[in-house]
């Protein structure tokens, strides 16, 4: 069973075991900030999320393999993100994006997300799913997909939908979202 599970319903061995990966150097450096974060600091932030601010933890056979993200503004995902433990297979990693795409679908017709210039490898996986550039800052790119866009491009995913609808999962989110 695949629970992504809102970080504010989390136990605390369950938020060590997030901000373990989070503080890996392998995603820090893929991160808008690359610095540690410490127990107390990312616990009074969980604190601070609103109803915008979603954030998920990957659980995979009730262990922590990741993260993933999005920010709400003017009924479109303003900006969505994840991030997954070096060693979790690829094909593992594009399900659960896939998962993760389809749920904010559910919702939005629009997403948005920003990825670092410097880091090809997330450009790519971005584009892998249809996300295109729209614009760039000093040092990312803007980006977008729209459910229409989707629609038409998971198309060719025959595959990999195949695996992601075989999967057994849910969503725990926060009462009344």
């Amino acid at each position: 069973m695949w629970i992504f599970k809102d970080y504010r319903l989390l136990s605390k061995s369950e938020n060590i075991e997030l901000l373990k990966i989070r503080n890996d150097k392998f995603v820090r450096e893929a991160s808008n900030d690359s610095s540690v974060i410490s127990y107390e600091d990312h616990m009074k932030w969980i604190m601070d999320l609103d109803d915008k601010k979603r954030y998920m933890a990957l659980f995979i056979d009730d262990s922590v393999v990741g993260g993933l993200n999005y920010q709400v503004e003017d009924s479109n995902i303003k900006n969505w993100g994840i991030f997954f433990d070096k060693n979790l297979p690829p094909l593992i990693s594009l399900i659960a994006t896939y998962l993760f795409i389809e749920h904010m679908f559910e919702k939005y017709d629009i997403l948005y997300s920003e990825v670092l210039k410097d880091n090809e490898k997330a450009l790519r996986f971005n584009q892998y799913f249809g996300v295109r550039k729209i614009g760039e800052k000093e040092n990312s790119y803007r980006l977008e997909l729209t459910k229409n866009e989707w629609e038409k491009y998971k198309k060719s995913f025959q595959t990999l939908e195949k695996r992601a609808k075989s999967i057994k999962y849910r969503f725990e989110c926060q009462e009344g979202e």
